[in-house]
């Protein structure tokens, strides 16, 4: 693979990961505390809260 290719791959992964971040970021709290659950539950991890959720969700 040449250096070029590599780096067009590294671009295009760089533009999905940003894409799959907004995305993300745009869904509510609540819904992604819930996938941050089922996740570590997936795999066995301990669930760390990363979200603070309000009442009202």
């Amino acid at each position: 693979m040449t250096k070029s290719h590599e780096s067009k791959m590294l671009s295009q992964v760089r533009r999905w990961r940003k894409k799959v971040y907004q995305a993300d970021k745009a869904k509510p709290l609540s819904e992604r505390a819930k996938e941050d659950e089922k996740v570590a539950q997936e795999f066995g991890l301990p669930l760390v809260q990363t979200h603070k959720l309000s009442p009202d969700r």
